[in-house]
């Protein structure tokens, strides 16, 4: 006998997206030679100075644990923006760097979004990008709808896919505090003190968001094996 209970789609659709970041060109992503730092540097890192992963030693000079703030800092703000849109739990991040200490720089971090319901990330995006005044390109169907398509930060892309608006959104929040910085205190390692410290630190994008959009890529995960 039928229960007479229905599922609407939003509630039986998960979805899982992997990020790929490419941070080894230091043109786009700047290093710090452990001697001065620079509100650009740090790329982004998800693991803070007191993760197990620095097997090969903490950061060495204040401007080797300040880049590596900013790289924290940089993650944490992804992670908000990423909510800000849609509920959703990022998976099984992966961190290559050049050396297993402190000092180094990622150049490469990847990571998974997961949404239980992905149908209403690319709408509600969609929605904050014609609040924000982006420039309009072509249409995007939306819940049996067609409406205005919008352009990403590489100023020719429309966002018409879930995997785009991803894109976008992480393009942005990577390039926070543009070319005049975003301040915040923020968790770092006090190489006197050899413990924590909540700093004050001031971001600057690593390079102009159409760079950075460049050395972004999304893909949908295959739930292979599920039926919904």
């Amino acid at each position: 006998m039928a229960s007479g209970f229905n599922l609407s789609p939003e509630q039986i659709t998960p979805g899982l997206y992997r990020v790929a970041i490419d941070l080894s060109n230091a043109t786009y992503y700047p290093v710090t030679n452990g001697s001065t730092v620079a509100a650009t540097q740090g790329g982004i890192n998800p693991y803070n100075w007191d993760n197990a992963v620095y097997t090969g030693g903490l950061p060495t000079s204040v401007p080797f644990t300040t880049a590596l703030a900013q790289g924290n800092l940089r993650w944490a703000i992804v992670l908000e923006q990423l909510a800000s849109i849609d509920d959703c739990r990022i998976l099984d991040p992966v961190v290559t760097t050049g050396g297993t200490s402190g000092n180094y720089q990622p150049t490469a971090v990847s990571f998974t979004v997961a949404f239980d319901r992905d149908g209403f990330f690319l709408p509600s995006y969609n929605a904050v990008q014609k609040a924000a005044g982006a420039t309009a390109n072509g249409t995007v169907v939306i819940n049996n709808t067609a409406v205005t398509a919008y352009n990403g930060t590489d100023g020719a892309t429309a966002v018409t896919t879930v995997p785009l608006a991803i894109k976008d959104v992480v393009t942005k929040a990577i390039c926070a505090g543009g070319t005049t910085g975003y301040g915040r205190s923020h968790r770092a390692f006090n190489i006197a003190q050899n413990g924590d410290s909540q700093i004050t630190l001031s971001i600057q994008q690593p390079n102009t968001p159409a760079t950075i959009w460049g050395t972004i890529t999304v893909s949908q995960v295959a739930l292979t094996g599920l039926t919904y």
